[in-house]
This record gives structure tokens, sequence and C-alpha cells, in this order.
């Protein structure tokens, strides 16, 4: 009977669409910012197949200082990419247009592996991204938008913001007013889970503060400030507590460091109260941390005994200081992103030599392939047949040549998702196999099929429908 081989599918396109702090302001930015469960719901529609597009899969980053969306498409489609996200924020196009950047290809992958490393961060090399890369591709693997294409791209920059931490000092210095002064902080005391923190203010400066010190291990933390419900609300996201100002005594008797960063036009903590304090302290240390603007502490509280005061001209001096080790960090960092780019530039390369999949929603009696009811995929050229089961919930019929490595490609689109491989010992031969997911069947109505083979004398025969 003759054989017709499958016909290829077309390329895949790696799509960026987004925005950041470089290119948008801060109040388009809290407009177009999603909360988890939007991003649910707007990737749930998208990979039920309710909304018709071109977009085989999506990731959605979205912080503070960045909306991106990640894509595999069949086509350069941005203008459904932009459609996208008005449709999720509920912001037209026309306003964020023109802050937008798209990449696409390798571009694309060496944006993502930079904000993964912290290249494109507000600053330079903080580590919060990478986590927050991470917890993009887990929602996208939760609702079914990442297939193969983008789950091998998110891993390998999520491997390369791992490694530029790992193997140079681009995280390791503070960076930031309220990081350093966690940093002060912890290295001013033997113990931080033992010692007392005050933080003077409740507004984002002292809740950046918490975070470092919980980040740091620091476990008595008490948040004054002038309404008790800002504080509350404060100190329930960081398992806190919380008080007023007519406290401020009592906690300067008990604390070993008060970070101040209160909004007020005056000094709230004068020499005189910090003298009677230590009066009652029994000559034990106590630091101080000054990160306002105007000054929550006067100044002259240096002056005293057992007593060590940093205002925002000594963390400056540090922070820039801090902030060119970082920089000094950056040329070492882009070799590692370019040594992991070739890498992905290497598999997106392979992909032109792989098999393209069956069309999703083709019947297999259609043409010459036709259905066989007695299961399995029936090739010429004496290979040898094994059945596995995925993790996933996939099912395979998996085919070998006689001694060869064979992987098994199981995914959506033409592009190998997992490998399966037999004989690690011999070198890589391009073998066949035939993938029906139940994942895909029960989410989208029908199997889908994938043959993963280049060799021109293996023939397809037959293919198994279930």
């Amino acid at each position: 009977m003759p054989v017709k081989r499958v016909a290829k599918q077309k390329h895949m396109h790696i799509l960026c669409l987004g925005l950041n702090h470089t290119t948008a302001p801060l109040a388009l930015r809290e407009t177009l910012a999603l909360g988890e469960d939007v991003v649910r719901i707007a990737l749930s529609r998208l990979g039920c197949g309710h909304v018709p597009t071109p977009l085989n899969e999506l990731v959605l980053i979205s912080t503070c200082n960045r909306v991106e969306l990640y894509a595999a498409s069949s086509e350069p489609a941005f203008a459904e990419l932009e459609s996208f996200l008005s449709a999720v924020s509920g912001v037209p196009v026309d306003q964020f247009r023109p802050h937008l950047y798209r990449f696409e290809g390798i571009d694309a992958a060496r944006h993502l592996f930079e904000v993964a490393a912290g290249l494109d961060s507000l600053i330079v090399g903080e580590p919060q991204i990478l986590g927050q890369v991470t917890r993009a591709l887990e929602l996208a693997r939760e609702q079914n938008t990442a297939g193969s294409l983008l789950n091998r791209l998110f891993q390998a920059a999520i491997h390369a913001g791992k490694r530029t931490r790992t193997e140079t000092a681009i995280s390791r210095n503070a960076a930031s007013v309220s990081s350093l002064a966690a940093s002060l902080s912890e290295r001013a005391v033997q113990d931080i889970s033992e010692a007392q923190i005050v933080i003077l203010g409740a507004g984002e400066m002292a809740e950046l503060a918490v975070e470092a010190l919980r980040k740091r291990g620091a476990q008595k933390i008490l948040v004054i400030n002038r309404t008790l419900e800002r504080a509350q609300a404060l100190t329930q996201r960081w398992n806190a507590h919380a008080t007023t100002f007519e406290n401020l005594h009592a906690a300067l008797d008990s604390a070993d460091i008060l970070i101040a960063s209160t909004g007020a036009p005056h000094t709230i903590i004068s020499r005189e109260m910090v003298a009677e304090t230590m009066r009652r302290r029994a000559e034990r240390p106590l630091v101080l941390i000054d990160i306002a603007v105007p000054r929550d502490i006067d100044p002259e509280t240096s002056s005293l005994p057992h007593v060590k005061l940093y205002d925002m001209d000594q963390l400056n001096d540090q922070l820039e200081h801090s902030l060119m080790e970082r920089l000094a960090e950056v040329p070492q960092v882009k070799n590692i992103l370019n040594e992991e780019l070739i890498l992905f530039e290497d598999y997106l390369n392979s992909l032109d030599m792989l098999p393209r999949s069956l069309p999703l929603w083709m019947p297999w009696s259609q043409g010459n392939v036709p259905s066989n009811p007695g299961g399995g995929v029936a090739w010429s050229g004496g290979v040898k047949r094994d059945r596995t089961q995925h993790r996933d919930g996939a099912v395979g019929v998996i085919f070998r040549p006689p001694d060869a490595t064979v992987s098994a490609y199981i995914g959506r689109s033409s592009v190998a998702l997992r490998s399966l491989s037999w004989k690690r010992s011999s070198s890589m031969a391009r073998s066949v196999g035939f993938i029906a997911s139940r994942t895909c069947r029960n989410r989208c109505g029908a199997p889908s099929g994938f043959v993963s083979a280049a060799s021109p004398d293996i023939r397809i025969s037959s293919v198994n429908r279930s």
C-alpha cells in the first residue's frame, strides 16, 4: 500500500510582549497589574479552547514593575497578545500600546533570561524576580497553557537565573535602602532571630524592611504607626506585631534595633528620649537606622554611649558601593546567559530536524494513514515496540530500532515536551513513536497524535486511534 509522510506543520514562533518600569509610568503599571486569581481565569479560558486564537501556549508574568506575556504561536500574533492583555486587565489597547516592547524568537528568550537574572530589574540583581518567573510558569502549567516550547524556555531561563546568582555576586550585596537596613540589622546582633526589632512607620519602605528582615530570619518584629489599622494591615501580611505611638517609649526600652521610616515632617525620636531609654537599659546597645526623609531621629543621638545611628547619607554611601559591586558582576552574568542561550538556540535549531505532529483534529483514518484497531503504530525496518505511560497520564506506544537510543516525544505541538531514552550509552537515533494524550483528549475532546521520526527508511503503515 502506498505510504504518505506526515505533512509538516507551521514553524512555531516564540513571542514576548510587555512593558516595565523603563517604558511605562507607575499609574499605568498599576492598572495592568494582575493578581494570581485573574491570571488563572484568563489562562484557563485559553487552555480550554474557549478563545479562538493562534496562540498555542501562553505564560503571563505580572509584578509591580512589569507585565509580560510569553507565547508560542503559529504566527507572529502580537495583535492577539495586545487584545488578550486588554481583555484581562480592562485597559484599552490604545492606552498601553505606546509603552510596549516586542521580542520574537531568540530575542524573546534573551529578554526572559535577562529578566530571570535580574538584569532588567529596577534594582540590578534583585532576587525576587526569579521566584516570580518560576511562579508564572507554575500558574501556566496549572491551566495547561505552558506546553513543550514555553516549558523548555522558562526552565532554561530559571536555570540561567540560578547560575548567575550562585556563580556571581550579582545578588549578594544589599541594593535598596530597606534591604541595606535589614543587612545592617543582621550584622549588628549575634542572632537576628532573637533580636527585638522595632519598625517606626507602616509605609512602603517599612514593609520592604519587614520583608527583608523576615527573609534574614528575624522573628520578633514590632511595627509602630500613628494609625493601628495601617500597622495591623502590614503585620498581618508578615506575621509581626502592631501598636501605636502611645507605646513608643516602652518599645524603645525593649528594642535591640529600631528602623525609622515615617512620613512625618519633623523628628519623632529626640536625643532626650533616647538618653532616657539608655538609662533604663543597663548599657545594652541600641542600633538606630533612619531611612526617612525628612529624618525621624535627631542626629545628636549618635553622641550617646552604646547608641549607633545610621542615617540616609551613610546608607546611600554604602548603597552606592553595593550597586557598584553588583554592576561589576554584569559582564560575568552576561557570559553565563550567553552560554545558556547558545544551548537553548541549539534546542530551537534541533526542532527543525524533528518530525511534525499530526494535525490535532485530523481523523486518524484520513488519507493514507488508516485506523488500526489492533493498537500501536506499525513501522517497517524491523523495529521493536515498547509501551509506556507518562506521569501526566499520556499513554504511548514507543518504537525503537534494535541497539539504538530512542526518544518518545509527548506534547501538543511539534516540539518535544518529554523524552524517554532506552540505551544511554549509544548515540541518539532518529527514532519513531506515537503518543495519544489522555490529558488533551479530556480537555479538548479529541486525541492528539505525535510522531517523532526523521529517518527516510522508516514509514508509517498504521496509527492507533485510541
